[in-house]
């Protein structure tokens, strides 16, 4: 898998970690079917019935985007979902920083980089029990059994109740995203091709 821009991340972390928590959930990524932007909105529902209150903010934007939109105004979900469009650089790691955890219900994905970057920050991340991201995300991310709504929004629930599988998954995912740094990929794929024999 790729890497990220762990030094420029941790130095927006530095730059911005006092802003208010004012999103429950952030969804970053692109709004199409692959990423699940369909089943966002249907878990997103589902958290409100014990929340009323709790506020989602999706960052992306693609084929999707009206789709979502009309589901938005069809369950009334509008002071509840916030949709920000393309975002990138500093207003993005705002945005992150200003959300609780990030949710990433993919229906197929082997782990995209997007994701890691919200982990970077600390933010716990829930997804379905995907066969790609066992190996790409095993610590820092709730898996869900494929594809169970109900199951999802209860531990969207769970992580922002309960303050010590809150904090145990948010430190997983920091440390996994340390890993993700392009130094780190660096190194490794120097040690790779030194092992290779032209």
């Amino acid at each position: 898998h790729g890497g990220i821009d762990i030094d420029n991340l941790l130095a927006s972390h530095k730059k911005h970690n006092n802003f208010d928590k004012r999103y429950d959930a952030c969804f970053f990524g692109r709004l199409h079917p692959q990423k699940g932007p369909v089943q966002l909105i249907e878990i997103w529902r589902e958290v409100i019935k014990t929340k009323p209150n709790a506020k989602l903010v999706i960052i992306g934007n693609g084929e999707e985007e009206i789709k979502i939109k009309k589901m938005i105004h069809k369950y009334k979900l509008s002071s509840n979902v916030e949709m920000m469009g393309f975002v990138i650089g500093e207003p993005k790691n705002k945005i992150l920083l200003s959300s609780k955890l990030i949710i990433h219900p993919a229906i197929y994905d082997t782990g995209g980089m997007a994701i890691c970057q919200a982990m970077a920050f600390g933010l716990p991340a829930i997804s379905f029990d995907l066969e790609g991201l066992k190996f790409t995300y095993p610590t820092g991310m709730i898996k869900i059994k494929c594809f169970n709504i109900i199951l999802f929004a209860r531990k969207v629930v769970d992580l922002l109740d309960d303050e010590i599988l809150f904090s145990k998954t948010s430190k997983e995912a920091r440390n996994l995203a340390k890993g993700w740094s392009w130094n780190q990929r660096g190194r490794e794929l120097f040690n790779f091709l030194n092992k290779i024999n032209f």
